[in-house]
């Protein structure tokens, strides 16, 4: 994905996070030391372009947006006390793993997804996540990397 000028990343992104992240944006002054070194070192090279604090089951998430050489964008979330949580990216239908593509399909049959992400954890394991509609409410369904059905969330359920 190119830059897409950064005037059009940040409606796209923001439109397209804004559902999944109820982060607040705060200033890279305010990020704790042990959580910007965390960042840096999972971002391995890309710039830090933008942070966001948001409270989950508790404790406090940073969740940092990276911006590669080649005007890719993803997603760093580490926790307060400096451990990397995931590295998330938007990805496309076609670069769903087939897999994972017919698990989805059995476990949510004629769901059409509005957004995949791919994510990473550092226990080294993988999921895929899809938010959209199902049945006419929102829901998200998380497929790990080998097919294998995680959950299906329906909002007010």
């Amino acid at each position: 994905m190119n830059r897409f000028s950064s005037a059009c990343f940040t409606i796209f992104f923001c439109a397209a996070s804004h559902s999944h992240a109820a982060g607040d944006p705060i200033s890279f002054r305010d990020v704790p030391e042990a959580v910007k070194a965390a960042a840096v070192a999972a971002a391995n090279g890309a710039k830090l372009a933008s942070v966001a604090r948001e409270l989950e089951d508790g404790q406090n998430i940073y969740e940092f947006i990276a911006e590669r050489g080649d005007g890719s964008f993803f997603e760093i979330d580490i926790t307060e006390d400096g451990s990397l949580q995931e590295v998330e990216r938007d990805i496309r239908w076609a670069e769903t793993p087939e897999s994972v593509r017919e698990a989805l399909d059995l476990f949510a049959p004629g769901f059409k997804p509005r957004r995949i992400e791919f994510s990473r954890h550092p226990d080294g394991h993988h999921v895929y996540e899809f938010e959209g509609f199902h049945e006419g409410v929102r829901v998200e369904v998380d497929i790990s990397a080998d097919g294998v059905p995680l959950s299906y969330t329906r909002d007010g359920v």
